[in-house]
């Protein structure tokens, strides 16, 4: 996926192998949609704000006890993109995991199909949430997989805050659904 790097943190995790910083990623209707990303410190291309980038990685979740769970996109391959500006089509991400959570199929005032699943993918040895959105077609979808079953899903990451019990400000980052693949045995 394309992405502009907005603020550098410097050094992450308790034996600080990896530098953090937050990216603005793409996506209609909005000027910010920030995810964080960890890259690893002896990385030969560390990126600078301003730069637009092409990031291929992992997506895990980290604790962290003032702001919550939060999302992370691990890199895998990061280098900065001939191109000086981003678009829509290239904030494209798959995953592969378990349905672990379906809600009813609903619908929107205009009549408009929502389905929101979560799915488990194993990243790092750990078990990670992703949580998938997808309307019309999508959702129909979604709402044809079963619990426990395993897709690959595809679609925009998005992420949005809300606030939380006595006001406390959360950020969660969803999957925006176009299209999924089950995958049947």
């Amino acid at each position: 996926m394309r992405a502009e790097i907005t603020e550098i943190y410097g050094k992450y995790g308790f034996d600080e192998k990896y530098n953090k910083f937050e990216v603005n990623l793409p996506h209609s209707g909005r000027k910010e949609n920030k995810v964080n990303v960890l890259v690893q410190c002896n990385y030969p291309y560390q990126p600078e704000v301003g730069d637009v980038v092409e990031i291929t990685g992992t997506v895990t979740t980290y604790d962290e006890k003032e702001a919550g769970l939060q999302t992370y996109i691990v890199v895998i391959s990061l280098f900065k993109s001939s191109f000086d500006s981003f678009d829509l089509k290239n904030n494209t991400v798959s995953v592969t995991g378990r349905v672990f959570r379906k809600d009813k199929l609903g619908f929107t005032a205009s009549g408009t199909a929502v389905q929101r699943v979560s799915v488990s993918i194993n990243t790092e040895g750990r078990y990670v949430p992703v949580h998938c959105i997808g309307h019309n077609t999508a959702a129909e979808a979604l709402n044809g997989l079963e619990l426990n079953e395993i897709a690959e899903i595809s679609g925009r990451l998005v992420s949005r805050e809300f606030l939380y019990r006595e006001d406390k400000k959360r950020v969660t980052t969803e999957l925006i659904v176009d299209y999924v693949y089950p995958i049947r045995a």
